[in-house]
């Protein structure tokens, strides 16, 4: 599919590749400060759809990437671009990436037939009107960020509400710190390569069961904790091997590790998080807990205990009532991993 821009009849002159031919009109600015007309080549930037339940007409921001402190593009509903009824309409930084999302959309996204015999501002406001969210990002401006993928932002992007599924939605969202811009952060790069991260914020999005779910967000808290097994036990080892420690603080060092509760209470301090933040959480696990005749105990041993029941009595979990409050533990059980998967260091 071709697609080039003409500035003078503020149309894109699509060709099909069965040699069709399409204009399709452009409606916001097209022209920088100086009265330049913008003149992107597609290829030069990077995107990716995401989806974003109950948005607003306006939830248009900057993307700045945490570690660079910079700005690498924008994230913005797709159907703004057909729209000149939002505060963005006359802002030509928003403007250049809206008009790059019109031809990126035309050349990978959608249909030749739906091009072809469909108005584009129809098949925008018919197919994402609804919680279609476009991120692009200008591969000039993350060049300076070793081994860049978009994949590695997902917890950051899940944090605020923006995901790879079409119908998923936390009611524990994130609200970003400033009006225009949103602040990105990648997965921890101690974790960043490991094989499960791939699959679990699509896992994330699809899985509707409460105990499956529950399971799946745990298993976050498997990765890390087994990673600080490995990690304390490679570190203690060396130590040894050195004879920078002797026998008898060996022992203590491996203790330390050993239980899986103690090494929960290492992540919390390793990830620098405070429990007080997550009280709504323990709150609802220690109420599920408490009625279901357990002890009631602190974060993040209430998260521990709770888990330990799903796994070990299942079978008591015999109520509608019961899973919904698992569900209600999910939701900001969720907001907690995603938290650890960014913070998360050796």
């Amino acid at each position: 599919m071709l697609v080039d821009y003409n500035s003078e009849s503020r149309i894109f002159f699509v060709v099909t590749d069965s040699y069709e031919t399409v204009n399709v009109p452009y409606l916001l600015l097209d022209r920088d400060k100086k009265g330049d007309v913008f003149n992107e080549n597609p290829d030069s930037y990077g995107y990716k759809i995401f989806y974003k339940r109950n948005y607003k007409e306006n939830d248009i921001f900057q993307v700045i990437e945490s570690d660079l402190d910079k700005r690498i593009g924008w994230i913005f509903p797709i159907s703004s671009i057909v729209s000149i009824s939002h505060d963005y309409a006359d802002n030509p930084h928003y403007c250049r990436y809206a008009l790059v999302a019109h031809m990126l959309l035309l050349r990978n996204e959608i249909a030749e037939q739906d091009i072809v015999s469909r108005d584009f501002s129809s098949i925008i406001e018919s197919e994402y009107s609804d919680d279609a969210i476009i991120l692009i990002y200008k591969k000039d401006l993350v060049q300076e960020v070793t081994g860049f993928k978009l994949d590695n932002y997902f917890a950051s992007l899940c944090e605020y509400g923006y995901y790879i599924e079409h119908g998923y939605t936390n009611t524990n969202i994130k609200e970003p710190a400033s009006r225009e811009k949103i602040h990105l952060q990648s997965i921890s790069e101690d974790i960043i390569s490991d094989k499960y991260m791939n699959r679990f914020f699509r896992m994330l999005c699809r899985e509707e069961h409460s105990i499956v779910k529950f399971h799946i967000l745990y298993q976050i808290i498997e990765l890390l904790i087994e990673d600080i097994l490995i990690y304390s036990l490679e570190d203690t080892i060396r130590l040894f091997k050195d004879k920078k420690i002797y026998t008898r603080s060996l022992r203590e060092r491996i203790s330390k590790v050993e239980s899986e509760k103690d090494r929960i209470l290492i992540l919390i301090e390793k990830c620098e998080l405070h429990s007080e933040d997550y009280n709504s959480l323990h709150e609802k696990c220690v109420a599920f807990l408490v009625k279901k005749g357990r002890e009631n105990v602190n974060f993040p041993e209430s998260l521990y205990s709770v888990r330990n029941f799903i796994v070990h009595d299942y079978r008591f979990i015999v109520e509608e009532t019961e899973l919904a409050e698992i569900n209600d533990i999910n939701a900001l059980f969720e907001m907690f991993v995603l938290d650890l998967i960014i913070k998360y260091k050796h």
